[in-house]
């Protein structure tokens, strides 16, 4: 059985996730945000707006999804894009 990550990022002004994307693991899919929130001009500009979610995993064989269960119900955040970037 093969299970990759569902996550999405959060905008936290709009109370809006992105389309769910699929990531290998939670390191690769934060890696792959870091990289996307940089060239993202609208995450650059207001970076304590945005996050990355951890939705839950995907099994590859047999399309089964499993959300995450957190103990409080709230979301199961993987990265800040806050903390890209220093402040002055």
């Amino acid at each position: 059985m093969s299970k990759k990550v569902l996550v999405s990022v959060f905008d936290k002004v709009a109370g809006l996730y992105s389309p769910a994307m699929t990531e290998i693991n939670p390191d690769s899919a934060i890696r792959n945000f870091k990289i996307g929130a940089k060239q993202n001009q609208q995450i650059n500009a207001c970076p304590e707006d945005y996050c990355l979610v951890l939705l839950g995993t995907v099994d590859d064989e047999t399309g089964a999804i499993a959300p995450v269960d957190t103990a409080d119900g709230s979301p199961a955040i993987l990265f800040q894009a806050k903390d890209l970037f220093p402040t002055e």
